[in-house]
């Protein structure tokens, strides 16, 4: 990478990642919660040492991705009596990633358990902390049978073993909404 240092404080980075514990990179809350290692390539520049004028781009692949102990499942399983699917196994993990403007957007986004859960699509979180994007959530029969007209109502396609739901996602990061 370069490095500016006098009156040019630009910063142009390119990091190829391999095998970088993710939990460190985590809320301080959520730690414990996702294992795993990412590896990708980032292209980092900015004009100057702050975020507001930083531009990057890249791609993240998180492998052995364990969601473990997280307490929306929990809450999940407890209030739908759904099979407790112990620690969720990641199979699969990706994202591409671009920020700008203070902003950060998560692109093709895909995470797997398979025989549990499938989740696709794209987020946003703007500088003033809005959040949006639009994914499709898919679950296995054993955890819809608890709503009986959600594979009618909310669920209303099927994809291979998964009852397939779009989210739309808006708010902020400190009170997120959906559709």
């Amino acid at each position: 990478g370069e490095a500016g240092l006098q009156q040019d404080r630009g910063i142009k980075i390119t990091a190829d990642l391999v095998s970088l514990n993710v939990s460190p990179w985590l809320p301080a809350k959520m730690q414990a919660n996702l294992l795993g290692h990412f590896s990708g390539h980032i292209d980092y520049q900015s004009t100057g040492t702050g975020l507001e004028t930083a531009k990057a781009q890249g791609h993240l692949t998180l492998a052995n991705g364990v969601i473990h102990d997280l307490k929306a499942v929990r809450a999940y399983i407890a209030a739908t009596k759904s099979p407790d699917p112990g620690d969720l196994k990641l199979d699969v993990c990706e994202t591409d990633v671009k920020m700008a403007e203070g902003g950060i957007s998560l692109e093709n986004l895909k995470v797997e358990s398979k025989g549990v859960f499938r989740l696709e699509g794209h987020a946003t979180m703007a500088k003033d902390k809005s959040v949006g994007g639009e994914l499709t959530l898919g679950l296995n029969d054993a955890y819809l049978r608890w709503l009986p007209t959600a594979e009618t109502t909310i669920f209303t396609r099927v994809d291979g073993p998964y009852h397939i739901a779009v989210v739309h996602l808006s708010g902020t990061s400190q009170k997120p909404e959906q559709d």
